[in-house]
């Protein structure tokens, strides 16, 4: 993660508008590790760090699929559905706890980055071209990473939270499998940036 993070920020201004919030949310996942590994060492938490990252994270990823869809461009549709997930998100912390893990927002950024990220490839799907290659578009790749990366968040977090006072080794299991569910996440995300160059001269 941290050195895919150096990599994008290289690269940055390479890349296209669109894909820089995809770099972006890189960077953040970057940050939010090292700022989480220093406040649970000097406060013995981080929950708040993680549970204000998941914000920021979901108004990125949000942007993304804003500038990556015209409809949803139409009437600021992208904006007010990034707005109205970040004001649940803070609404939702000041109500409740900020330092304990947020499972409600989990549950909702997993929910509609996963219908953002189908809704994308329904989109790319409609396009009525017989010579579009799918499969050199990175705005084909990253909602394709994204539902693999937030359906196993989903079902490992969910399952976590239901397991976790009952079951110590099968938590443990389920914190190695959401381990695993984020380095496959960066290593395709790794792939997808260091195929970049070659995608972007056909499609972006």
């Amino acid at each position: 993660m941290l050195s895919l993070s150096v990599y994008v920020l290289a690269i940055f201004k390479k890349t296209d508008p669109t894909s820089r919030f995809i770099s972006l949310f890189i960077v953040l996942g970057g940050l939010t590790e090292i700022i989480g590994q220093a406040t649970i060492k000097l406060f013995k938490e981080n929950t708040t760090v993680y549970n204000i990252s998941t914000i920021i994270e979901w108004t990125l990823l949000t942007l993304y699929y804003t500038h990556a869809n015209s409809t949803l461009q139409k009437k600021h549709k992208g904006y007010f559905i990034a707005s109205a997930g970040i004001a649940f998100g803070v609404v939702n912390l000041l109500v409740r706890n900020i330092h304990a893990l947020e499972s409600n927002f989990l549950f909702f950024e997993c929910m509609g980055i996963l219908c953002l990220s189908l809704y994308s490839l329904y989109n790319l799907l409609k396009i009525d071209n017989d010579n579009i290659r799918l499969n050199k578009k990175t705005n084909f790749w990253i909602p394709c990473i994204l539902i693999l990366y937030q359906c196993g968040s989903l079902w490992s977090w969910e399952t976590y939270q239901y397991m976790k006072e009952d079951d110590l080794e099968a938590t443990e299991l389920l914190h190695c499998l959401l381990i695993s569910n984020s380095i496959l996440t960066y290593i395709s995300l790794w792939i997808i940036y260091l195929l970049y160059p070659k995608m972007k001269r056909l499609y972006v």
